[in-house]
């Protein structure tokens, strides 16, 4: 579970107007939705502890998220930045070094979990070996999403969502179990998410 309590993030020595406050529960989705520079990405960073809160408090599973707490509370989270810059070349080597963390060693993950998962969600297989260079950026977030849904974190943060392919498969890991957090600036399908929050600049 992921709890603000009338949080404040200041951006550029800006603090936003209005404190923020609600709660995610396992199994639950939260659209976060705001233009450009109204600090959908401070709110993201804050929760793992890289950008520090101005006013109020942020937990995780009941506990607070503080500058000595935060690096723990990050082996709980998947996290998908909005700015995606890969090193691997396809989604079989960054599967490969996803798998050799050591924070996953004790997940099982193996390629047949991966795929299995890309089945469940309409992920074809031939992506596996495909160069990142090849696709579009939404079908490299989708993958790299997917990597997120076998992972099963209590707590997906994912930093500007592109397409209603991206909803599709963020539900599939609420439904496993975890607490979904997503922000964006489009609008969402009707009953797509179990919460929505607009952020004004």
């Amino acid at each position: 579970m992921l709890e603000f309590k009338n949080v404040r993030v200041s951006k550029d020595g800006r603090v936003p107007s209005a404190a923020l406050s609600f709660i995610v529960r396992r199994g639950e989705m939260l659209y976060m939705r705001g233009g450009k520079g109204c600090g959908k990405s401070s709110l993201v960073e804050a929760t793992m502890g890289f950008t520090p809160i101005s006013e109020g408090y942020i937990t995780i599973e009941g506990e607070p998220v503080t500058p000595a707490s935060a690096a723990t509370f990050r082996r709980l989270i998947a996290y998908v930045p909005q700015d995606l810059r890969l090193s691997e070349a396809t989604p079989a080597a960054l599967f490969d070094r996803v798998a050799r963390l050591r924070i996953n060693q004790k997940n099982s993950l193996s390629k047949d979990s991966l795929l299995a998962f890309w089945d469940a969600v309409n992920i074809h297989r031939t992506y596996y070996e495909m160069l990142f260079d090849t696709m579009d950026e939404a079908t490299r977030r989708v993958l790299i999403l997917s990597l997120a849904g076998i992972l099963r974190r209590p707590l997906v943060l994912v930093d500007e969502s592109l397409t209603a392919t991206e909803d599709i498969l963020l539900r599939k890991m609420a439904q496993q179990g975890s607490a979904v957090l997503v922000t964006g600036c489009r609008e969402t399908g009707e009953g797509m998410y179990d919460k929505q929050i607009t952020l004004e600049i």
